[in-house]
Formats: structure tokens, sequence, C-alpha cells
């Protein structure tokens, strides 16, 4: 069963007008939170769900979707392409967070 978020992550981050990016994987409920503090953000989300982008909540946030199995596949952006790494859920269910988090800095500004 799917572990309910408190958003607890967004304590960690300081709203800002920047244009920084995000790339969110499959913790996709934070998307509107993320949209509301940082509204000149890029944002990218990756999820194995083929009808997130159909999500009501989700329409007209300008998120760039891509639908994989990020555990089978390669994240399909280039090294440093991201200020910001959101994946909370992933990394609390992963057999191996350690080998997920090295795979993500990759892309980390």
């Amino acid at each position: 069963m799917k572990k309910q978020t408190k958003f607890g992550l967004m304590k960690f981050l300081s709203p800002s007008d920047e244009p920084i990016s995000f790339l969110v994987v499959e913790s996709l409920e934070y998307i509107p939170l993320i949209r509301r503090a940082f509204p000149n953000a890029e944002l990218a989300a990756v999820t194995e769900n083929e009808d997130a982008p159909r999500v009501k909540e989700w329409e007209g946030l300008n998120v760039s979707w891509e639908i994989l199995d990020y555990t089978a596949e390669p994240l399909p952006f280039p090294k440093e392409s991201f200020d910001y790494i959101l994946s909370e859920h992933l990394l609390e269910l992963a057999g191996n967070p350690q080998d997920i988090a090295a795979g993500f800095s990759r892309f980390i500004k």
C-alpha cells in the first residue's frame, strides 16, 4: 500500500521566482506544491503511470512528462540537468535506495 505523504520535503525548500529546474520521480502529488512555490521553475516528471499527464489536478501546471519504467530504463535527461530531484516514495520503497540516489546524482547540477 502506498504511504500517504505529508509533503515533508517541502520544508527543505525556500520558495523562489528563480528559473530553477525540478525532476519529480513518482512523488507526483508534490507537483502542485512545487509549481506554487516555484512559479518559474522548469518541471519534469517521471512515472510509470500512463494516465498521470491527464490527471485534472496537474492540468495547466506546465510539466514535461516522461512515462517509463525508470528501474529498467535510463532517464532520458542530460547529465547535470536539474537543480532539485524529488523522489520521496521511490527511495522509501526501493530495496537499494543508495544505488538509486547515486544514479540520480548524475542529473543534479
